[in-house]
């Protein structure tokens, strides 16, 4: 018997849509230095349109006069993505739609380990 996850029922655009949501409002909650730092990595990591979600939010914070100041600093960022297990990072952003800020820290702050599935 086969169990079937809510996934299996969404097509690959509803998936891309839900995961882009997801990942917006997962980013909403970080200042714009840290946003920028984001957009950085992932476009040097290759992933120019994870990068323009970030730069998208940017732009709109730009638009809206809605600036969030304050945050750690690029450098701090690049440190703690450093001093964590990147697999289960990357997991949270593939998988739930966490910004890769924030999964970093759940990472740190939980002790979590790349488990085998």
């Amino acid at each position: 018997m086969r169990v079937v996850s809510s996934r299996d029922l969404l097509s690959p655009a509803d998936i891309e849509r839900a995961w882009r949501l997801a990942f917006t409002q997962s980013l909403e909650d970080h200042p714009d230095g840290e946003i920028a730092w984001e957009a950085r990595y992932w476009r040097q990591q290759g992933m120019a349109s994870v990068a323009d979600v970030c730069d998208t939010l940017l732009a709109e914070r730009r638009t809206a006069e809605q600036g969030v100041p304050g945050g750690a600093d690029a450098a701090d960022l690049t440190r703690l993505l450093a001093c964590v297990d990147v697999q289960p990072v990357l997991r949270l952003v593939r998988d739930e739609g966490l910004s890769l800020v924030a999964a970093m820290r759940l990472v740190f702050w939980a002790g979590l380990r790349e488990m085998a599935r």
